[in-house]
């Protein structure tokens, strides 16, 4: 996760991303995320290397 909590700062914005669930997990998760005011969300999953598996969100929320 990219760390802009000095520019949500400036721009008055909460972001929220809870543990997933169950975990560890198999073969699926649950993972709830909440932002305090309407922005661009993009959430990737990376594996252990930093290298990108899949984009679960990518749009306006």
């Amino acid at each position: 996760m990219e760390d802009s909590s000095a520019l949500d700062a400036e721009l008055g914005r909460v972001v929220s991303l809870e543990l997933n669930y169950p975990n560890p997990f198999n073969p699926s998760t649950t993972i709830n995320y909440r932002v305090s005011k309407a922005t661009h969300v993009q959430l990737k999953v990376l594996d252990t290397l930093g290298r990108l598996v899949t984009v679960l969100e990518d749009g306006f929320h």
